[in-house]
């Protein structure tokens, strides 16, 4: 009876203990699952909203009146990213051209007037107040037509996200909003900012249905457990987006009797400026899987009783192995899913960079060895500086460094000045383009064409109400340039529009009598990874040559 009591008594100890073992596993096992997914759901997401900023950064605003301004940029956006709902141009209009914005209306076959939330007509007595109406949308069925015409400033919600992102020139979505009533659905309209020569001129509207947007995600995908998504920006309140079952499909009511437990498993995202939370659940099966392994277990204690020492010590023993051997294998596998996942995300960042220079430079190209000779000059720029990269295990690269591999060809003739500072990747990469489009428009046209022509190369960082700002100054002597090129190529949009938008910047072209002048300024944290106090001091007629002291060194030899 002993025997047998303590066979018993073993055996439920060792049920319970393998039970949580297993169940801790598959915790374990669904948490990674849960990580991988959310991950994906966050680069598809964050690709959306590099489309969107990339055709706001590209798309030049036509004259207002033009009739269908959008032209074939709306159907090329669509046929490339087809969840998009409806994509719209919503120009910053001031009262006294409001006649204009009708004549539009007009030609589009719509009512010459615009409206409100309750299709009100909004009063545009005051010459101070701006106009944010939507002038022209794609696709056009009869359905979409209806959004011409609407004025954005009358909703709060859009005309908050549309001014936040002219203010901080970025895309922004709105918070979950009710998309025109023949969707019938809940949506984010995301807004991306376009800029021209005269400063903003208004916003690409891009309207997503949220379960559209999500289905096409998971369509194909094996989904690890039933999710539900929540808009999550607004502190202390979930708004309930839309759920996804196993099988696929989409419920866009919430018919989950909670919002949260302890054992949900949450993720947390975000969205062209948004918060959004995917909350996984693992189900029953847990228990199921631990009362499965409890029951066999009891059942081969009970069998064998007179091995009951003998078995305690073998089990616990293997458990503890075994219980190792799974956190070491869980612990490989997600590293080699992290490493993996950041090798894809930097040859995509690379690819985009390389498609955009291969692309830009054949339309600004006047010829094909021009097209050629550029190619081959700008691609060999920006792998200086992946090289570079590379070296540093991807850390980033010594701003100093960057100039002497870009500037090496006009080392002799140029004056250099300013603190080394540890850039990061990604603006590394930008400034590597930057430097050789400068080096190589001073080379045709500037300074660096004639024999006695001289560059100068400085920066310094500077405390502005704003915040703390990276300021990098180009400036041509001599160089003959008395005004602005009559034709603005790749280069020039690389200057003054692409890498300024990169690094959350702006940039200023300035042609003065016999000399050129380029000022570039940016938020420190969107360039610099880490400061210091050494200082680079080169002049002109000596090789570049920068010796760098450790963090702290009062100066930096040349």
């Amino acid at each position: 009876m002993a025997v047998a009591a303590a066979g018993v008594g073993l055996s439920a100890v060792l049920a319970l203990h393998f039970s949580d073992m297993r169940i801790e596993a598959r915790q374990h096992q669904l948490m990674g699952e849960a990580t991988t997914f959310a991950d994906d759901l966050e680069q598809y997401l964050q690709s959306r909203e590099m489309i969107a900023k990339t055709v706001g950064t590209l798309f030049e605003a036509p004259d207002l009146s033009k009739p269908h301004p959008l032209g074939p940029v709306g159907k090329k956006v669509i046929a490339l990213m087809p969840e998009i709902e409806v994509i719209a141009w919503i120009p910053q209009v001031d009262p006294a051209r409001i006649q204009e914005v009708l004549n539009v209306l007009s030609a589009a076959g719509r009512p010459p007037r615009l409206y409100g939330p309750n299709f009100e007509t909004p009063d545009v007595s005051d010459p101070r107040r701006l106009l944010y109406p939507i002038v022209d949308i794609e696709p056009r069925p009869e359905g979409h037509k209806v959004g011409l015409g609407m004025d954005v400033s009358l909703f709060p919600s859009r005309r908050a996200a549309f001014e936040q992102a002219r203010d901080e020139q970025r895309v922004i979505a709105t918070a979950p909003v009710e998309l025109l009533q023949q969707l019938d659905a809940t949506g984010y309209i995301l807004y991306s900012p376009v800029y021209g020569e005269r400063g903003f001129d208004g916003c690409i509207m891009f309207a997503f249905r949220v379960d559209q947007l999500l289905n096409n995600f998971v369509h194909g995908r094996r989904i690890p457990m039933n999710f539900r998504v929540y808009d999550a920006t607004d502190p202390d309140q979930l708004r309930y987006l839309m759920g996804v079952t196993l099988q696929g499909d989409i419920e866009t009511v919430n018919s989950s009797v909670r919002s949260d437990g302890a054992e949900a498993i949450r993720q947390s995202l975000e969205f062209a400026g948004r918060k959004m939370l995917v909350l996984f659940e693992p189900g029953p099966d847990l228990a199921q899987v631990g009362m499965q392994l409890a029951l066999m277990v009891s059942f081969l204690g009970l069998i064998l009783t007179g091995m009951v020492l003998w078995v305690m010590y073998h089990f616990m023993h293997s458990s503890r192995r075994l219980a190792s051997e799974i956190a070491k294998t869980n612990l490989m596998k997600v590293s080699l899913e992290l490493v993996n996942r950041e090798l894809i995300h930097r040859v995509g960042n690379l690819l985009a960079v390389a498609q955009g220079i291969i692309r830009l430079s054949y339309q600004a190209s006047l010829s094909t060895v021009e097209f050629r000779d550029s190619i081959i000059a700008r691609l060999h720029a920006l792998n200086e500086s992946v090289r570079l990269i590379n070296r540093g295990d991807w850390t980033g690269v010594w701003l100093h460094e960057l100039l002497q591999t870009e500037l090496a060809p006009i080392a002799d003739r140029i004056n250099v000045s300013g603190r080394d500072a540890l850039l990061k990747p990604r603006a590394a990469q930008s400034l590597s383009l930057l430097f050789y489009e400068l080096m190589a428009n001073s080379s045709k046209h500037g300074a660096l064409s004639k024999r006695e022509g001289t560059v100068t190369a400085q920066w310094e960082i500077k405390d502005t109400a704003s915040g703390r700002l990276f300021c990098f100054q180009w400036q041509d002597h001599d160089s003959g340039i008395n005004k602005p090129p009559t034709r603005q190529g790749f280069g020039t949009k690389l200057l003054t529009r692409l890498v300024p938008s990169d690094l959350s910047g702006q940039a200023t072209l300035n042609f003065e009598r016999g000399s050129f002048r380029y000022e570039l300024e940016a938020p420190v944290e969107s360039v610099i990874e880490q400061e210091t106090t050494a200082a680079v001091n080169v002049k002109a007629v000596v090789p570049l040559r920068v010796a760098r002291e450790h963090l702290g060194a009062d100066k930096l030899g040349a």
